[in-house]
């Protein structure tokens, strides 16, 4: 983010976990996990350049149908041998937690599903803590619609 800064654009970050979020707009040390009382601390309002947050929403219902057809797409496209590909590997401790592995393993596809759910509604949860978040609801709105309000709110 830094180097665009410097070369005059402007970064753009898309996805990824709070954390990850946090660490890309501002200072973050790692040097000891903040205890559970401490989580809103993730969410400070300072970054090191100006920055502007924005989170999507949409109706729970729709979001869930979504995950669940990109559930299955991911089990149509292969998923399924691929994590057992992997298992006999000895994938690591963290690739054994990844979402859907122990699932696909043991062919639970609706479990997948549901912890996926459940993933979402953590994350938007999170999200919510943010400061100075600009919200967008884009339930039953385009990609295109969702950027142009959002350009729209960048004032360019």
């Amino acid at each position: 983010m830094d180097r665009a800064l410097e070369a005059g654009r402007t970064p753009i970050v898309v996805g990824g976990t709070g954390l990850y979020l946090r660490a890309a707009v501002a200072e973050l040390s790692l040097v000891k996990a903040p205890a559970e009382s401490e989580e809103s601390e993730l969410w400070s309002p300072e970054t090191r350049h100006p920055t502007t947050i924005f989170g999507l929403d949409m109706d729970r219902a729709q979001l869930y149908e979504r995950i669940d057809a990109r559930t299955e797409a991911i089990v149509a496209a292969g998923a399924v041998a691929e994590v057992r590909r992997a298992d006999v590997l000895g994938p690591g401790r963290t690739a054994r937690k990844a979402l859907g592995f122990d699932e696909l393993l043991a062919g639970d596809v609706e479990l997948m599903k549901k912890r996926s759910r459940n993933y979402a509604r953590r994350q938007l949860t999170w999200m919510r803590k943010i400061p100075n978040l600009h919200a967008i609801d884009r339930t039953g709105r385009s990609d295109a619609q969702v950027a142009a309000e959002i350009v729209a709110a960048l004032g360019e």
